[in-house]
């Protein structure tokens, strides 16, 4: 049986690449796995986002500057099981994992016995790209997998 491992993070694509990676996992009659990769706490200094696919925020908001890490995998979860039902399919298996983002993808793709891998980008250019680097870019540079990339562009 194929399989679709479907990364997203907390961004407002998230929910496009949910939805592109899930409609290629059904259409290819795969099994999908959908991977939340926790980076460095400093990614998690505020407990409100955007609602994105029901997920709201972290639901202690008493933080200062960083969040815990107990209460970002916790929170992780939330996310994942609401990205289930937005979905509308509870068999998608989660995963939450530490990490480096592209060597974690790569690495669970890997583990997995991954088909393909669906994620998006920042579509950053330029200086922009050489100062903060780029997840999609490495994942290119490295990736034996074939992937889908989802762009966000930002004008």
């Amino acid at each position: 049986m194929k399989k679709v491992l479907i990364a997203i993070d907390y961004s407002p694509l998230a929910q496009q690449v949910a939805e592109q990676g899930h409609a290629l996992a059904l259409a290819l009659g795969a099994k999908a796995t959908i991977l939340h990769v926790i980076d460095d706490a400093y990614n998690y200094t505020t407990t409100v986002y955007d609602p994105i696919m029901g997920f709201a925020g972290f639901s202690q908001r008493d933080y200062d500057t960083t969040i815990p890490i107990d209460t970002i995998e916790e929170e992780a979860m939330v996310y994942l099981h609401k990205t289930k039902l937005y979905l509308k399919d509870t068999t998608l298996e989660t995963l939450i994992i530490k990490g480096s983002i592209a060597e974690t993808i790569l690495d669970t793709a890997k583990n997995t016995s991954s088909d393909y891998i669906v994620m998006g980008t920042n579509s950053r250019s330029g200086i922009a790209e050489f100062f903060l680097g780029s997840t999609a870019h490495t994942m290119l540079q490295r990736s034996h997998i074939p992937l889908f990339i989802i762009p966000s562009h930002h004008e």
